[in-house]
């Protein structure tokens, strides 16, 4: 089940997409989007994939347009406002479902949540965090990330803004033990390849 839905911005309403499982979930799971800049939003093929992995394990996903895109109120803010925003929405899906929560980030969505997991896990409660194509090649992620939250990150082995050895080099650094594995023949958007990453993404979900 799928139900368009607004929360509650710190720069105005966000634009949202809660699906629940028809048996019920286990748990939920915050899917944010890649760059705005770039035409990243909530319709992200990226994203949709995630959603429909988060449909197989059971669990709850909400998708949302950070500041600026679509229907989202507010101006597009360097990644900054967009932390803020990652909370708020955080804080919205886990009022309205229980159990365990999964932070999952794309691209420009998984730096915003690596800098914002930290407060994730001390406002709502103990979390895990999925770095989809984390271009660490092209983006900085400082030390003050996850470093004591689970953190599980899927690259393709064709990616050129997430390339598998400097991913996995800088969560040695920065998150251990986070792990690394990579999606064959995926470039930075899984063209033709969703249907794998679908698959992998599953595993974290069950892991």
């Amino acid at each position: 089940m799928i139900e368009a839905v607004t929360i509650d911005g710190p720069a105005g309403d966000l634009e949202g997409r809660l699906e629940r499982p028809e048996t019920g979930s286990r748990g939920a799971a915050l899917l944010c989007h890649p760059h705005p800049r770039f035409g990243g939003s909530l319709d992200d093929a990226v994203l949709s994939c995630a959603a429909a992995a988060c449909r197989t394990a059971g669990l709850a996903s909400l998708r949302f347009n950070f500041r600026g895109v679509g229907a989202s109120a507010g101006r597009f803010d360097e990644g900054i406002g967009e932390q803020d925003d990652a909370l708020a929405s955080a804080r919205w899906l886990t009022q309205r479902v229980q159990g365990p929560l999964w932070l999952v980030g794309y691209s420009f969505g998984a730096w915003v949540l690596w800098h914002a997991a930290p407060r994730m896990a001390a406002t709502v409660g103990p979390c895990a965090l999925i770095l989809i194509a984390p271009p660490m090649d092209v983006m900085p992620f400082s030390r003050d990330g996850p470093s004591a939250l689970p953190v599980h990150a899927w690259i393709g082995d064709q990616d050129a803004f997430a390339a598998a050895g400097t991913v996995r080099d800088r969560l040695a650094v920065l998150a251990p033990p986070g792990r690394t594995q990579v999606v064959t023949g995926a470039d930075h958007f899984f063209t033709g390849r969703l249907a794998a990453l679908e698959g992998a993404l599953g595993e974290s979900f069950t892991a």
